[in-house]
């Protein structure tokens, strides 16, 4: 107990005290805090070497973009006036059913054809 009260005392009247610093210190560390502390430490320095890697990569490699003005370039910022717009629309509609109407006569064609032949056949069979 009187040791408990001269700690005390001591501590009160010197708080700052290397040699009770250092009792401290060796009472507040255990083997397996160490163990953490030794892991994370070496955690930190793998991490580190990850990254200084990754940044020579990307320091090494230039990224060169060859983009320039070509054939089919067309500026983003182009404004069309909406009823321009509307009539190349339209006017695109109007060549897709174009499209589809021709795609299918000459299927009906072609299947006219089939029928034909088919009759024929049939007629020098019989």
């Amino acid at each position: 107990m009187w040791t408990n009260f001269r700690n005390w005392l001591h501590h009160l009247l010197d708080p700052h005290c290397g040699a009770c610093a250092v009792l401290t210190d060796e009472m507040l560390r255990c083997k397996s805090c160490e163990t953490l502390r030794e892991q994370l430490d070496l955690s930190n320095r793998e991490k580190m070497k990850f990254l200084d890697a990754i940044m020579e990569l990307t320091h090494k490699e230039e990224i060169q973009i060859g983009v320039g003005p070509g054939k089919d370039f067309q500026p983003i910022n182009k404004r069309i006036p909406w009823h321009r717009e509307r009539q190349r629309l339209e006017e695109e509609s109007r060549q897709e059913a174009e499209r589809l109407r021709r795609q299918k006569e000459i299927e009906n064609t072609m299947h006219d054809v089939e029928k034909l032949e088919d009759l024929v056949l049939d007629d020098e069979g019989a």
